[in-house]
């Protein structure tokens, strides 16, 4: 039981200490803007980038749905 237990805190301080950095905050802000139809170029200078590549290659992080969501809305006329 021990095992396990030491095991999960190892999990939790990964996650605490790597996954939850306010860094994150970046990425989440940059993504959630993105899905919300923002420019890019106006996402780009609020993120304070010099190139539109970072912002849309390393900052925004879209799924399968939000490109699906994304192909009915034009579909859709929208």
């Amino acid at each position: 039981m021990e095992a396990s237990d030491s095991l999960r805190q190892k999990k939790i301080n990964f996650f605490v200490l790597y996954l939850t950095h306010p860094h994150v905050c970046r990425h989440t802000y940059c993504s959630n803007m993105a899905k919300s139809g923002m420019n890019p170029k106006t996402l780009q200078y609020l993120m304070g980038h010099s190139d539109i590549g970072v912002t849309l290659n390393t900052y925004t992080h879209l799924a399968f749905e939000d490109a699906e969501n994304e192909l009915k809305r034009v579909v859709n006329g929208e």
